[in-house]
Order: C-alpha cells, then sequence, then structure tokens
C-alpha cells in the first residue's frame, strides 16, 4: 500500500524534533549558544540592546564623609538594533515517491531523503553566511540571507536596518568606520572590534593569536572572561594544530554525552574549530586572503527568534505539481553586545 498523507504527517511528528535539531546542531555557533541558553524569543520590528560600552553613572571618592553622589545618569542616545529576518524553503515530495514506497520504513525513508536533507542544507548555507556574507547555495542564494548579520567586516550588501556591513572588521581599531547594528563604529567610544595580522603562522601566527584573545578578554567586561569560541579557516587551523602536535596534553578520550564530529583544540576558554566553509579566495579580499581568524564571545552575542526553526505538516501541493509540500522556516536575528570583547585576525593560512 502506498504511503498515504496521514501516515506521512503522523509518522513526521516523531521526526519534527531531531530534524530541526539537526539543523541546529550543524551550526557551531548556534549549538554553543543553545547550550548557554542564548537563544531567546522576542516580539517587535527590531531587536534592540542597549549601547553599553561603559558605567552610566560617576562614582565618587568619601574624603571627608560630606562629599554628595552625584546621581548624573550618563546617557548614550544610540542603541544596537537589528532586524529580524525570514526565510522559507518548501519540501516537495513527489506522489510518485509516495506510491512507491510502503509502510513506517518507507516514510521515514522519505523523510531522510527529503526534510532531513533540506535541513542539512540549510545548515550549510546559515554557517557559511554567518561565517563570509555568502551562502554554500545549497538550499538558499546568498541574497536570500541578506537580511541576517554575517561576521565578514568586508561584507557591505545587507538589506535590512543594523546588518547593511558585516561585523568584524579586519582593520586597525581608529580605521573602524562602519555603522554596524545601527551604530557607526568609532574607537573613541570604545565601538570597534579587536584586530590582529598574522605575517606568517611560523613567524607570529601564536603570538598574535594570544595578543588578541587577551585584548579580548580584558575588554569583556568579566572577570576571568574571554572568547569561547574560535573559528579558523581550513588552513590556519591545519597550521594551529600542526605547530601543537609536540605539545604533550591530556584530552578526553571517550564522552558518551559528546555527539560532536568536528576536530576541535582549547584555546584558553575556547573553543577552536576549523571550516572548510571559508573559501579565502572566494569570499574575501586585501589581507583577509591570507587566513581569516573570528574569536567570539557568546557571553555577548544573542540569537533573537520571532519563530524557530520549524517543518510543517505537508499538504497536497495542489494543480501544479504531482506532489505533497511542507515548509522549513525561521524568523530571527543575531545580534552583537560588548564590541570590544570579540576580534578577528587575517593571515595565518601560509
Amino acid at each position: 500500500m502506498a504511503v498515504s498523507l496521514e501516515l506521512l504527517n503522523s509518522t513526521l511528528q516523531d521526526f519534527k524534533g531531531p530534524v530541526v535539531n539537526t539543523f541546529s546542531q550543524n551550526t557551531p555557533t548556534r549549538e554553543a549558544l543553545g547550550k548557554k541558553g542564548k537563544i531567546s524569543s522576542e516580539g517587535g520590528t527590531y531587536v534592540e540592546r542597549s549601547l553599553m560600552t561603559g558605567s552610566p553613572s560617576r562614582g565618587v571618592g568619601i574624603y571627608n564623609g560630606d562629599e554628595t553622589v552625584d546621581r548624573t545618569r550618563y546617557k548614550k542616545l544610540n542603541k544596537f538594533r537589528v532586524d529580524f529576518h525570514r526565510v522559507v524553503i518548501p519540501v516537495v515530495i513527489p506522489n510518485k515517491e509516495l506510491v512507491q514506497n510502503k509502510g513506517k520504513q518507507g516514510v521515514i525513508k522519505l523523510i531522510e531523503a527529503y526534510p532531513k536533507a533540506v535541513a542539512d542544507a540549510m545548515a550549510l548555507d546559515d554557517e557559511k553566511y554567518w561565517l563570509t556574507g555568502k551562502t554554500a547555495g545549497m538550499a538558499f542564494d546568498s541574497e536570500e540571507f541578506y537580511g541576517f548579520l554575517t561576521l565578514n567586516g568586508q561584507f557591505a550588501l545587507g538589506n535590512g536596518v543594523g546588518v547593511e556591513a558585516g561585523y568584524l572588521d579586519f582593520v586597525a581599531p581608529a580605521s573602524q568606520t562602519d555603522t554596524v547594528q545601527n551604530v557607526p563604529k568609532l574607537e573613541a567610544d570604545r565601538i570597534y572590534n579587536q584586530y590582529g595580522d598574522i605575517t606568517g603562522w611560523s613567524t607570529d601566527g601564536e603570538r598574535v593569536l594570544r595578543q588578541v584573545y587577551r585584548r579580548c578578554s580584558q575588554m569583556c567586561g568579566r572577570p576571568n572572561g574571554g572568547p569561547d569560541l574560535i573559528i579558523m579557516d581550513d588552513d590556519t587551523f591545519a597550521n594551529y594544530t600542526a605547530a601543537k602536535k609536540d605539545i604533550v596534553r591530556l584530552m578526553k578520550v571517550k564522552d558518551a554525552t559528546d555527539q560532536g564530529n568536528l576536530l576541535t583544540d582549547v584555546f584558553g576558554l575556547a573553543s577552536v574549530q576549523g571550516s572548510v566553509l571559508i573559501d579565502l579566495a572566494a569570499d574575501f579580499t586585501g589581507v583577509a586572503l591570507d587566513g581569516v581568524t573570528y574569536l567570539i564571545d557568546t557571553n555577548w552575542l544573542e540569537i533573537v527568534q520571532l519563530e524557530k526553526p520549524s517543518l510543517s505538516d505537508f499538504v497536497d501541493a495542489g494543480t501544479d505539481q504531482d506532489g505533497v509540500v511542507a515548509k522549513m522556516c525561521m524568523h530571527e536575528a543575531r545580534i552583537f553586545q560588548k564590541p570590544t570583547a570579540h576580534g578577528c585576525i587575517s593571515g595565518g593560512a601560509t
């Protein structure tokens, strides 16, 4: 007996959670934020956060005992503001496939071939756009993601409030002037990201990495804090790990709770990962052609969702298609706080 629409949807209820979770688990940044409870729900046209680059008030020293406390509030008129963006992709299963498959095993095969495959492709596009400003082209063209914020500071095609330019600039703080998250960068106001440039990994790679990491840590505003996620292009990561090959350190050999398949290392408080999705020649220009490293403090990064990534039930696709269709969609925004707590490094791939 062919797979019916009712059997497809009833079986899908047991797999919707795992399919959507696969999307989140395949995106390292999203997974890290989920573990910290930094993915939240909120309403409105924008997501806004107060621009706090220092204390909102001033204190006084008490020398004689009769000093008065100045309760004047030092205000910043700007607020970080980022548009919410929505993306939708149809998941179409031809009726021919429904007729050729039978029973629950047939339904499971169809779910793996269609909804899960779409979720996997969407995860690749989401992660690559986050890192480079371009999708992998698996499920979405790059321009369909222009409403989301990207880390690549060389990106300048964003469509919406707060996302016109990428977040991390590959230039010194004094030269950072882009408007990001609806606020102009300005070193005097501490609205800038940390930056360093590696001449060659064997020459000064680890020294620059430690220097930028230290700067981020000192500016994060938390005792014993600092970046907890470092993502490198694959060649830079290869140089980083090769330089450590002779260092003996204790490692967790088998962790029954860890389902990840990424090769990672630890640097300070940070998990260091390499990403093959960063294509230096295709995605970057100038100094970043020689290597890209991002240093992110996820305590100062949020994903705010109007609608969590979700998969609808299947319905008849209508007269123009001989099949059934469901929708996978998400409606969200990413927003950073404490710009000086994050950084990027160019070079290191050679």
